[in-house]
């Protein structure tokens, strides 16, 4: 058939169904089943019409002082206890395999998130620091073998580091398969999710963004750049904080801005404002309410302060607000101050409308 015959009859098929008057009453319809020829697949739900919460493991302080799986069976104090042993555990593990901060970091989130949805009773925290850490070391890319991370699992959990472990020994072959079974229960638990917000990363990158604005704050005479030095003084309190399930309750921005602030207690510096309102977005009372709780969380647990390296004073607000000017004055008022302030406004407001209101009669007095 020739292109013009196929034109004709494509001509006549049209003058028909506009000639139908089933087409042409039901226009409505027509444009509604082309709409849904068009749109023939489904689409999914997009998560502003799912309402879906940004992060899912924020929990309050209810949530993890008195609705924790384990809090049935167990106090919180020891709870706290044993998840500071498993966090060592981890820093242990990973300096014998010769892994970074950010690795040991990673896998103390992942231990913290698992017994908020597990038992910490019917799972040892020792097994569970270990499949953490074999797991974060393939979520930050540093791979280990699992013949290596078997070998010092068992080694440090044994407390013995020159402990033969091989192929031919019973307990490798116990530890090989707990880390393979809790690797897949860990990925079931954490729901795949495998890249939280790290305070690690979010530090670095701002000093590393910043790395001119640090380098004046301080005449620095040691071993490389200031910023560099501050970095790593800002990891020590990370290292610290992954002890308490501060993870749990802050966003990391919040843990970054802490650590930032007491490090710049120690070394008397003022951090740059626009790291703060801009970088880290956070206010003084989100830094106040971390401290004074990573401060509380130690002194009801004081088991806790031996794995603790270092031990951090604790600021008032003016302390927090004298080291930058990124926080909002408003926020470091207190609320009774705020209600007192508004007071002589108001006050001046009335005086105000009254000197408005006697200068009309008095000019009304005039006219008549």
């Amino acid at each position: 058939m020739s292109s013009p015959e196929r034109k004709r009859i494509r001509s006549d098929i049209d003058a028909s169904e506009s000639r139908s008057p089933r087409l042409a009453s039901n226009d409505s319809y027509n444009s509604a089943s082309r709409e849904r020829r068009r749109y023939k697949f489904w689409r999914g739900f997009s998560a502003r019409s799912l309402a879906l919460p940004t992060n899912s493991w924020i929990f309050s302080e209810e949530e993890l002082f008195q609705e924790s799986p384990s809090r049935a069976k167990l106090a919180f104090k020891d709870e706290i206890t044993r998840r500071a042993k498993g966090v060592q555990f981890i820093h242990n593990l990973a300096k014998s395999l010769n892994l970074s901060r950010l690795v040991a970091i990673t896998a103390s989130v992942y231990l913290h998130r698992f017994y908020m949805r597990k038992d910490i009773l019917g799972h040892h925290y020792y097994e569970i620091a270990g499949a953490s850490l074999f797991l974060a070391c393939k979520a930050e890319e540093c791979r280990r073998k699992l013949h290596d991370v078997v070998v010092w699992c068992a080694r440090l959990s044994s407390k013995d580091p020159k402990m033969i472990v091989d192929e031919q020994t019973k307990v490798f072959w116990q530890w090989r398969d707990r880390l393979v079974r809790l690797e897949e229960k860990l990925l079931e638990v954490l729901c795949f999710d495998m890249t939280p917000d790290q305070p690690y990363k979010l530090c670095y990158d701002i000093t590393r963004a910043n790395e001119s604005i640090f380098n004046k704050l301080k005449d620095y005479k040691g071993r490389g750049s200031f910023s560099e030095f501050y970095f790593h003084r800002c990891c020590t309190f990370f290292e610290c904080a992954a002890r308490t399930p501060l993870c749990l309750l802050f966003r990391a921005e919040v843990i970054v801005a802490v650590g930032m602030v007491l490090c710049a207690v120690e070394d008397d510096i003022k951090i740059p404002d626009q790291i703060i309102s801009n970088d880290l977005n956070v206010s003084a009372e989100d830094v106040f309410a971390c401290l004074q709780l990573y401060h509380r969380i130690l002194d009801k647990v004081p088991e806790v302060k031996p794995y603790v390296a270092v031990k951090y004073p604790e600021l008032t607000k003016e302390d927090i607000y004298a080291r930058s000017n990124g926080f909002r004055k408003e926020d470091m008022t207190p609320i009774s101050q705020k209600e007192d302030s508004k007071e002589p406004q108001e006050q001046k407001q009335e005086q105000q409308q009254d000197h408005i209101e006697e200068t009309e009669l008095a000019a009304k007095e005039i006219v008549v």
